[in-house]
């Protein structure tokens, strides 16, 4: 297992394509904090409790969510506010627990196969990578628009499909 979340050894691309996979079934229960986490706030923030929200008939559920889009409507940051010190700090943490290794897995899955593409200078262009990805990642929420959106996106995709598809010069993998 150990090898799994380490830096070393190389991978082909079939390899790439399943270790990304298993990181997309790593990051479920993210999701699930992720859902639990904005239940509770929206919850606590109407002042309801978990137990009183769970008899809720579809009229409540309607009155609730009438209530909380008037309230964002009105007033934003008040909502947002609300919401955020609705979250405990055992969900964060929970979060953050099943976050890093993701990422971890990520990361090393991405240098496995660099390694296996450029050997002589993989860390170099690792660090490139991993900073061109955050780029890709931040430019659409910074700058907005559909067409950054776009961009960075087809960027990013072709990034993946030529780490999938370009062919290594190593023989034996050992990742």
């Amino acid at each position: 297992m150990k090898k799994y979340f380490q830096f070393s050894g190389t991978i082909n691309g079939t390899t790439y394509l399943l270790r990304l996979l298993f990181t997309i079934l790593m990051s479920i229960p993210l999701l699930i904090i992720s859902l639990m986490g904005l239940g509770t706030a929206v919850f606590g923030y109407l002042g309801y409790d978990l137990e009183e929200a769970a008899t809720f008939g579809p009229q409540e559920q309607q009155e609730m969510s009438e209530k909380l889009g008037m309230a964002m409507i009105e007033n934003p940051n008040e909502v947002m506010t609300g919401l955020i010190s609705n979250v405990s700090s055992g969900l964060i943490i929970a979060f953050i627990f099943f976050l890093i290794p993701v990422i971890w897995f990520y990361w090393a899955t991405c240098y496995k196969r660099i390694s296996a593409l450029f050997p002589s200078s993989a860390f170099k262009i690792f660090i490139g990578f991993i900073i061109v990805e955050a780029l890709l990642d931040i430019l659409p929420i910074a700058i907005g628009g559909t067409s950054t959106g776009v961009l960075s996106f087809v960027a990013g995709f072709g990034i993946f499909i030529y780490l999938l598809s370009k062919n290594s010069s190593v023989v034996e993998h050992d990742g």
